[in-house]
């Protein structure tokens, strides 16, 4: 492409522009594809939270049963050996 003295200014600035919009362009990729890894890192840290929730809440379940079966549920232990004549004694906790 020729340029003459008149149309040169015009010539820089288109070419600026087209350099500009390039630039943009990559800096909007390069900002699409930083986001899309950071979703799926937050997919991910949610997905282990929630599997950090069900397990929390199976040891829950557990720890209850658990107590039922000592202290509270029908037939419970401490129950068991109340009828079985345990007395108890002077207990101190440490």
């Amino acid at each position: 492409m020729l340029v003459s003295p008149t149309t040169l200014l015009v010539a820089l600035r288109t070419i600026a522009n087209l350099w500009r919009y390039e630039h943009q362009s990559r800096n909007a990729q390069h900002i699409a594809d930083r986001a899309s890894k950071l979703y799926d890192k937050m997919r991910l840290f949610v997905d282990d939270m929630s599997a950090i929730g069900q397990s929390l809440d199976k040891a829950q379940d557990n720890y209850r049963q658990a107590m039922k079966k000592l202290a509270s549920g029908r037939g419970n232990v401490l129950a068991q050996a109340e009828l079985s004549g345990a007395r108890r004694g002077n207990q101190t906790r440490d």
